[in-house]
């Protein structure tokens, strides 16, 4: 981010702050009832406020620097706005400390503030007459570093308010941390290639071959992005990865103001002489162009995915506005799952949890599912069966259940997420108390597996299926896994009895083998597919 004199100057903006900007003052909105990508909904934070910059924090609030208000406020993704004044003139760049704080500068005060997120604030002196900030950031040693191009300048502030100085840094306007395990962090100053700046104070400059002047400088997960003019006098994006420099002309750029990540590598650049965010992909592809209106000073990712523009100038309405960027929820690592998961008898309930997604799923749907086999070719959804519970029935005996799960935002409903498989009596589970050797098939008819207790390697031994209905027709596929190796055999069901002779390799591993037979009808019969199981123990 740059927040110097390029664009709001180094003067005190001293416009009266609105009565909605009072302490703790309150601005409640209402935004649009449905949305479509691209949507612009703006909520007003005050005439004149001018906010410049827009950060999201850890808890997903964001907030945002009123430079022409000398307020900062709180914007939560429903768009409700409250505001607090700060003991200095012109708040305009952002950050999260480690201490939990909003941290940020002036452009007409000498200082560097700290805002409680209850909104207490107060200030902490550069120490030298014209230290007003330009940008703010957290570094690898969890102290601030912020820049002070009048006084060409770079500080370092502890979250106990201690300050450093250190010269020898030109006009530096934007800074960031370096790549992981840098220690260092890296700053622009309008020259060409990036300053970089140790934690131990040790300054030195990043070589950008082929750039004549460096822009607006972010570290997106470990990648540093910045604005920057080719020796031919071209805006292009720069990016740097492992020391190496790649450029992109982005035509739809025509001013590169800030960069923010946009997750899963992806950034996104505020272009404020068009009026537009412009959404980047990890390549250098552009994703999306979004118009954000007149004014737009910054931009975040919220935690609702939607992209939240900071917007407003000196004599303009100042505005928070959230463009619908069309993201739905999006499932985190800790997926959906059921409880139990294994030895389900009929009239057991089983209960699913949702698990764990982000981009502020309102609501979610479930649907239930069962399977011949733990492959999602042979589930088929169970009619009726729409809640977060299911009573096991008889026609699932010696199958599979799974819960499908469907989280939907303002942006519309996400693609559904499954659990892992349930296993029935007569199905295989993940574990031994999940197997059984007999299953239903149907009525009143049973499937039998008889198989051996033990067995040694490279011995052969009978593995067999028996069936008490008469003219019993189809297949049963015999399954033997040891951790992630499996071998297979499918054998016609023949008087009533399906039977192979297993070998285990000589390299099979020792201990518990799962075995598993999977029964499948021929088409047309009156009896329904199941799963047999058993262990052996490998010698």
């Amino acid at each position: 981010m740059i927040r110097n004199g390029t664009k709001f100057g180094q003067k005190a903006i001293a416009l009266a702050a609105s009565a909605a900007l009072a302490a703790g003052g309150l601005v409640a909105t209402t935004s649009t009832a449905t949305a479509a990508r691209g949507d612009l909904t703006t909520y007003p934070v005050g005439n004149g406020s001018s906010p410049v910059d827009i950060v999201t924090g850890p808890d997903g609030v964001m907030w945002t620097a009123n430079e022409g208000a000398n307020s900062i406020s709180r914007v939560t993704t429903n768009g409700q706005i409250t505001s607090f004044p700060v003991p200095g003139t012109g708040p305009n760049s952002l950050t999260f400390g480690p201490d939990g704080a909003v941290w940020f500068t002036y452009s007409g005060t000498a200082a560097v503030g700290r805002m409680d997120t209850n909104g207490s604030a107060q200030n902490y002196p550069t120490g030298v007459a014209n230290g007003q900030g330009s940008d703010i950031a957290v570094g690898y040693d969890n102290n601030l570093w912020f820049t002070m191009p009048a006084a060409q300048l770079i500080g370092r502030i502890s979250t106990r308010g201690n300050v450093t100085r250190y010269s020898g840094v030109g006009a530096a306007q934007s800074i960031t941390r370096g790549p992981v395990r840098s220690g260092q962090m890296y700053f622009s100053s309008g020259t060409g290639g990036l300053g970089a700046i140790a934690t131990t104070g040790t300054r030195n400059t990043v070589a950008t071959p082929g750039v004549r002047s460096t822009g607006p400088v972010h570290n997106a997960g470990g990648t540093i992005w910045f604005g920057m003019t080719d020796t031919q006098g071209q805006l292009k994006l720069g990016k740097l990865t492992n020391g190496t420099v790649a450029q992109f002309s982005i035509p739809q750029l025509t001013s590169i103001d800030q960069i923010t990540a946009g997750g899963a590598g992806t950034i996104y650049v505020t272009d404020s002489a068009s009026n537009r965010v412009v959404h980047i992909t990890d390549a250098g592809a552009v994703a999306a162009v979004f118009n954000s209106g007149a004014n737009t000073n910054a931009a975040t990712l919220g935690a609702d995915a939607n992209v939240w523009v900071a917007a407003g100038a000196a004599n303009s309405p100042g505005e928070v506005r959230r463009i619908d960027s069309g993201a739905v929820p999006e499932v985190t690592n800790n997926g959906p799952f059921t409880t139990p998961t294994q030895g389900l008898s009929v009239g057991a309930t089983v209960l699913a949890n949702k698990g764990a997604w982000r981009n502020e799923p309102s609501s979610y749907s479930y649907q239930w599912q069962n399977c011949t086999s733990r492959s999602a070719s042979t589930c088929s959804d169970i009619p009726g069966a729409t809640n977060a519970s299911y009573v096991v029935a008889a026609t699932d005996v010696g199958k599979y259940l799974r819960v499908g799960v469907t989280a939907s935002n303002s942006n519309g409903p996400s693609s559904p997420e499954f659990s892992p498989y349930a296993s029935t009596d007569g199905a295989t589970g993940a574990n031994a108390a999940g197997l059984s050797k007999v299953a239903s098939i149907g009525g009143e008819y049973t499937m039998q597996l008889r198989a051996p207790a033990k067995q040694k390697r490279k011995q052969r031994k009978f593995y067999t299926v028996t069936f008490s209905a008469q003219d019993t027709d189809g297949t049963v596929t015999f399954e033997f896994r040891r951790g992630s190796r499996t071998q297979t055999k499918t054998v016609t069901i023949s008087d009533d009895e399906a039977s192979y002779r297993w070998k285990p390799p000589r390299r099979w591993r020792k201990g518990y083998t799962t075995v598993t037979a999977t029964f499948q009808p021929v088409a047309g019969s009156e009896l329904t597919s199941a799963v047999v199981g058993s262990r052996v123990r490998i010698r």
